[in-house]
C-alpha cells in the first residue's frame, strides 16, 4: 500500500507540474468495482480511466472484468485501455 501511495503522489505531482490543477488521488479498500464507482460519485468525477487485461472467452468468464463492470455502473464516462497495447511513461 505504501508503494502505491507513493506512486499516486508522484503521478499527481507530475500532472500538476504539467499544468493539470485539478488532479486528485484517493486510495480505498474493498470490492474494486464498488469502490471505484462510489468514489466517482462522491468526487463528482468527469472521467474514469481504467486498464483491462483484454481477456476473452473462458478467462473472461472465469475471472470477470472489473473494467466492464465499472463501465456499466459508472456515473460518468469511462476510458478503458488494454494494458498490453499501450505504454504510458
Amino acid at each position: 500500500m505504501a508503494d502505491a501511495e507513493e506512486n499516486l503522489r508522484a503521478l499527481v505531482s507530475s500532472l500538476r507540474t504539467a499544468g493539470v490543477a485539478r488532479a486528485k488521488w484517493t486510495m480505498r479498500t474493498g470490492v474494486a468495482t464498488h469502490e471505484i464507482v462510489e468514489a466517482a460519485k462522491e468526487l463528482d468525477v468527469d472521467l474514469i480511466v481504467i486498464a483491462t487485461h483484454g481477456y476473452t472467452g473462458w478467462k473472461h468468464f472465469a475471472i470477470g472484468s472489473t473494467a466492464e463492470r465499472v463501465a456499466r455502473a459508472a456515473p460518468c464516462s469511462v476510458l478503458v485501455v488494454r494494458e498490453k497495447e499501450h505504454e504510458f511513461c
